[in-house]
């Protein structure tokens, strides 16, 4: 080749064999030095089944009332009250407030005018935290989503050679759960095990009655703690079931009233609740705007009557939309109004026993 042709091949010889180290190490960079794409969250932050709403409820309650929190326990599980004493030197006694499904302790159309309210007149109040009903829990995924099947590397069914068809199908469990979901986990690192271990303990909590119960008596336990002289349960909604089916099942002789504030049954009643059987003091509060409110509360006052229940009284009030803060100013003046009228006719009865 003549040297006129053969210098400048050289030439870029040479220069390509000085790009291609650099070219080189460009390509076998660390990963490390690359952007690197967001990781996926963990299986198990996904799936990891969440609080109760009426815990996270009381969690954003107890930041704003957190002198008012009482931690009780009921049973093995705790729960949050909230604890108001008596404005008063003398305190006439406590009420105890069960709010309805779906409410907290402080909902603001009734539970919270009576609870804050109520120190005014003298009456300490506790008002209870109570579980979900069903509805909230049938909102939750019950079953893992598929980022929870097995990892690639492991092996399959189908990557064994074997049909899913021609398999034998799975057994259920009497809870109804697949053997492979309840089988106790084989490597406790691995997100599936985890989130199994995390849900394992719901599918063992007691019924929704029997924690009710157990608050419900935590509460009267911390009623005797406070030496109070008189206690009122008071329940609106399904609150007010909850009270009068715990006043019917239970041999207590501490509670001196009970006050039901638009009463109705819970998705998951266990049993026909009669108020005015109960015998005590009763004040059912109703709004008769509502038709359907009406007509149970002419059903429930038929019921007393023939049961002859001399100290059942209902209480008619106009639900004032309009006006949302008079409906509470009057509702909360209702019902210290009567409480005031138990106290004075049990005054007399005392000065007609002790004159």
């Amino acid at each position: 080749m003549p040297a006129a042709y053969l210098l400048p091949a050289l030439l870029g010889l040479a220069l390509l064999s000085c790009n291609l180290p650099a070219a080189l190490a460009e390509q076998d960079a660390p990963a490390a030095e690359q952007p690197a794409s967001p990781p996926e969250p963990p299986t198990a932050a996904v799936h990891l089944a969440p609080d109760e709403r009426s815990e996270s409820d009381a969690k954003a309650l107890a930041m704003r009332f957190a002198q008012q929190l009482r931690q009780l326990q009921a049973g093995e599980e705790s729960f949050a009250g909230f604890w108001l004493p008596a404005n008063t030197a003398q305190p006439r006694g406590l009420v105890i407030l069960l709010p309805s499904d779906g409410e907290h302790a402080d909902w603001p159309d009734t539970i919270a005018p009576l609870r804050q309210r109520l120190p005014d007149a003298g009456w300490h109040t506790l008002s209870l935290t109570l579980p979900d009903p069903p509805a909230f829990e049938s909102e939750r995924p019950a079953t893992p989503a598929k980022e929870d099947s097995p990892p690639e590397d492991e092996p399959t069914a189908a990557s064994e050679g074997e049909p899913p068809e021609e398999q034998p199908p799975a057994e259920t469990t009497e809870a109804g759960y697949l053997p492979e979901k309840t089988a106790p986990p084989q490597n406790e690192d691995t997100p599936v095990e985890r989130d199994t271990a995390e849900k394992q303990p719901r599918q063992e909590r007691k019924s929704r009655r029997e924690r009710i119960d157990e608050r419900i008596t935590a509460a009267l336990d911390f009623a005797r703690e406070q030496n109070v002289k008189r206690l009122v349960l008071l329940g609106h909604g399904t609150g007010a079931y909850w009270a009068a089916r715990y006043l019917g099942s239970t041999d207590t002789e501490a509670v001196d009233y009970l006050l039901v504030i638009s009463p109705k049954q819970p998705v998951d009643a266990d049993e026909e609740v009669s108020i005015a059987a109960l015998g005590l003091p009763t004040a059912d509060i109703y709004y008769k705007d509502d038709d359907i409110a009406r007509q149970a509360a002419r059903e429930r006052r038929n019921e007393s009557q023939r049961l002859d229940h001399a100290n059942y009284g209902q209480i008619a009030l106009s639900q004032l939309s309009a006006d949302p803060d008079a409906a509470r100013e009057r509702l909360q003046r209702r019902v210290r109004g009567w409480l005031d009228k138990q106290l004075d006719a049990g005054s007399n009865k005392l000065e007609a026993q002790f004159p």
